[in-house]
């Protein structure tokens, strides 16, 4: 199966907006529904619902880099944009996970946050409120 530029890019926005909606009810709960794992660990796995962990990467990486610019760390965030050009999955993952061991806590815990909503993600919840929001509509 062949997606145009088009697809891949609705996707991903999906992705990002599903991933963002997670990030916020995984603060709100103030735990992780799912066990944490480094995500260089996490991006390794096989994933048990069969998602492609690696496709999640491409939001995964533009709010980290967002986040970082935001919080003036913009030479780590350009080190992330350096990694997308060359770096395997692992790779970028391994340089997420050290990410978080350089900055202050207060962004630590808002980069775990989203670690926890990128592993806690199922496509088919976005498939099913999809299909819902189609049928309402």
């Amino acid at each position: 199966m062949v997606l145009s530029r088009d697809e891949i890019e609705q996707i991903g926005k999906t992705v990002a907006d599903e991933v963002i909606e997670k990030l916020e009810k995984a603060r709100e709960e103030t735990r992780c529904p799912v066990e944490l794992k480094p995500m260089a660990e996490w991006v390794v796995e096989e994933d048990p619902r069969g998602t492609c962990r690696e496709c999640l990467l491409g939001p995964v990486l533009q709010w980290y880099r967002d986040t970082l610019q935001e919080n003036n760390k913009k030479a780590l965030a350009n080190e992330l944009s350096a990694l997308t050009e060359t770096a395997t999955p692992l790779q970028i993952c391994e340089k997420l996970d050290i990410i978080k061991t350089v900055v202050e806590e207060s962004l630590r815990e808002r980069l775990k946050d989203f670690d926890c909503a990128t592993q806690s993600f199922d496509p088919d919840e976005v498939l099913e409120e999809s299909t819902t929001a189609e049928k309402i509509s």
